[in-house]
């Protein structure tokens, strides 16, 4: 899962690794713009502060193509961790 997103789809992480995969939803690619552990809490800022600020301008899919049918993003956020929230 997307740690900025919350979008279910390619391995963005393994065995806790990033795997640097590139999120077909918001573009962040693992490891690069989701680093951190779930106590840091200047990147979780950062983390929600990209989060808000992709949900403020409407949520555009870096690959629109990949988005489901039924794609609802708040959906998909409320299935974050919570400790990526």
């Amino acid at each position: 899962m997307c740690r900025i997103c919350g979008f279910e789809g390619p391995a963005f992480w393994s065995n806790g690794e990033p795997t640097e995969t590139v999120c077909p939803c918001c573009g962040t690619e693992s490891g690069t713009g989701d680093l951190g552990t779930p106590g840091d809490h200047r990147k979780l800022r950062w983390i929600r502060t990209l989060r808000g600020y992709r949900v403020g301008i409407g949520v555009p899919w870096t690959v629109p193509e990949a988005r489901p049918a039924q794609g609802d993003i708040l959906e998909q956020l409320t299935g974050l961790p919570a400790e990526w929230r």
